[in-house]
């Protein structure tokens, strides 16, 4: 890229909203295999990788979103972190979304779930 083009960069807000509703879309925008880290009560850490094949398409913000509560971490770093707590069950899942090329990927999810 030459000097004065500027690369144009995808919101991430616009971007989140159509990964959750858009399972094409969603598909599309996951680095795989995607690395997802569990810890469990004892601090204890297994990864796994999910390929292509065994991703399940998940839509977070339909359906019993009030028991659903988004927390969005602030973009630093060309990364943002999407904390999600479903209320009174010990579940909470962050997915970690990096800026690629003007472009947001899910790269990694990481289960402290109880």
């Amino acid at each position: 890229m030459g000097r004065g083009q500027a690369q144009q960069r995808e919101d991430f807000n616009a971007f989140f909203k159509k990964f959750e509703h858009d399972k094409a879309f969603q598909f599309s925008r996951i680095n795989f295999p995607v690395k997802v880290i569990q810890i469990d009560q004892y601090d204890k850490r297994k990864k796994i990788f999910i390929t292509k094949d065994k991703w399940q398409y998940t839509d977070l913000l339909s359906g019993k979103k009030e028991k659903y509560i988004l927390k969005f971490g602030k973009i630093k770093n060309n990364a943002c972190a999407v904390n999600i707590t479903i209320e009174d069950t010990g579940v909470m899942i962050t997915h970690l979304f990096q800026l690629k090329s003007g472009k947001w990927w899910l790269i990694l999810i990481e289960d402290t779930s109880t």
